[in-house]
């Protein structure tokens, strides 16, 4: 192989010592999942503060029992937490079939482990924005489900989303700040 004519050479620095990174960005498979494990502990917490006893509003969610005291009648529709946690759930199976597709069309011959490694890679990256999305699809069932109760299930929801953005927000704040401390600083 013929040598080519241009050559590097790295130059010391004029100034400062040279610094060495030992560990770069984007190289560690802890700190690039911090805003996601931030944004699920966000829900988490939101999720835990937005429960609440439901108070009887009307006089139809009173009546009488056997023994004459009113007794407060059940709501049957589902909490909004829940909601929020079962569209997620769906979200992130939708997630791992369209995984599946997309290693399915690259290799004729499926490989599972690929298509369960670019899922979790995926998931790993893009949760926070797809507990938005679920945050905003509760939004919807939440009003629709319940319409006596909407204010107090939209309220919860705008809780989770809360701590998810919150959570979100210190897990990128950390992950930067592990960034500068691996890379040398500014």
């Amino acid at each position: 192989m013929d040598e080519s004519p241009v050559e590097l050479h790295a130059h010391p620095p004029e100034r400062r010592r040279r610094q060495s990174v030992t560990l770069p960005c984007g190289c560690c498979c802890c700190c690039c999942c911090l805003h996601t494990v931030g944004g699920l502990i966000g829900a988490a917490v939101g999720s835990v503060l937005s429960v609440r006893r439901p108070t009887p509003r009307y006089l139809e969610d009173l009546y009488p029992g056997e023994d004459g005291y009113p007794i407060v009648r059940r709501r049957s529709s589902i909490s909004a937490p829940a909601i929020y946690w079962i569209i997620l759930g769906m979200l992130m199976c939708l997630g791992f079939v369209v995984a599946c597709a997309v290693v399915a069309n690259e290799n004729p011959t499926f490989d599972p482990a690929a298509a369960f490694g670019g899922w979790l890679l995926g998931l790993a990256l893009l949760l926070p924005g797809a507990q938005l999305l679920a945050s905003l699809l509760a939004m919807g069932v939440a009003a629709i489900t319940d319409w006596d109760d909407a204010a107090a299930r939209l309220w919860a929801i705008g809780k989770i989303t809360l701590g998810t953005l919150i959570g979100t927000g210190i897990g990128i704040g950390i992950m930067f700040l592990i960034c500068i401390g691996f890379g040398g600083g500014w």
